[in-house]
């Protein structure tokens, strides 16, 4: 079972939609489902003319957790934190209370795609998921097997190269980008430990708008438990910090050139349907 790219390198689940483990072809609920897939296309305008006002609480996202590991599960790279007795948590209105649980890296293999949310039809290079799990369960693996449709918030943050000068390693962020390239050419299960000043509030735009909807995993089995947070404003990175992430190995064997690079991991877009999407100012 895939759950937030942690699937091993041999199972059947890729984004090739020319193969029979493409998207297309994943079973589960991504296949049947009620209709609360997601990625989805958000139309910003009639949203942002009609905001909300209300404010979502980051709780220890500014603390220094001292370090992470970067690992590649096969499909993407994922960031824990390091053991830590300090874990960060947001909340929000009648949502109440998620404790972080990682983080991961959508990408695809150019620099016009990459982002699995798009706006107005428009794709960037990068999304990145943070994950959480509501405060009602002792875990995240408790959260994912408890069929709750609000058992889990994921912020979504999209990605654009930046027009000017990056100063690497001035933040968590930059720092953590720069790291990746120590999975290059690395197979599934190798892991990079990175002891450096770390803060989760360095991943966040500074504007801190947001649409919000219920949704699914992006990736197999689809689960239908996710409370979705999209930023508005993205962050900025360079694009020798995207390169390094196209060159870790997913562990199966490519059809000409051996072992395969994932050069993408992002999921096609879902009908948005009937589902309700607010779009969140900041207070």
């Amino acid at each position: 079972m895939c759950l937030f790219l942690t699937c091993s390198a041999d199972e059947d689940f890729c984004y090739n939609n020319n193969k029979p483990c493409g998207p297309s072809f994943w079973g589960g609920a991504c296949h049947n489902n009620s209709g609360r897939q997601s990625p989805v296309d958000i139309t910003t305008d009639p949203y942002v003319s009609n905001p909300i006002k209300t404010q979502l609480a980051f709780h220890k996202y500014s603390t220094n957790l001292g370090g992470f590991t970067l690992v590649n599960t096969g499909d993407g790279i994922q960031l824990d934190l390091l053991a830590t007795a300090i874990i960060p948590r947001i909340h929000y209105g009648n949502w109440g209370g998620y404790h972080f649980a990682r983080l991961h890296f959508h990408w695809g293999e150019n620099f016009s795609v990459g982002s699995e949310h798009t706006f107005n039809g428009t794709r960037t290079p990068m999304e990145i998921h943070l994950v959480h799990y509501s405060t009602r369960y002792s875990s995240l693996t408790e959260a994912l097997a408890s069929n709750d449709p609000a058992a889990l918030a994921v912020i979504a943050i999209r990605v654009e190269l930046s027009t000017s000068p990056i100063n690497f390693g001035v933040d968590s962020f930059s720092r953590a980008m720069a790291a990746v390239s120590q999975l290059s050419f690395n197979l599934p299960g190798v892991t990079r430990s990175v002891h450096t000043i770390f803060k989760l509030e360095a991943f966040l735009p500074a504007a801190q708008d947001f649409f919000s909807y219920d949704g699914s995993f992006t990736i197999p089995p689809c689960y239908e438990i996710v409370k979705w947070v999209v930023m508005h404003r993205p962050v900025k990175t360079a694009v020798a910090q995207l390169i390094p992430f196209r060159t870790i190995l997913t562990g199966k064997l490519g059809s000409v050139s051996g072992i395969e690079f994932v050069r993408k991991n992002y999921r096609p877009l879902q009908r948005l349907g009937v589902r309700k999407v607010e779009f969140n100012r900041a207070i």
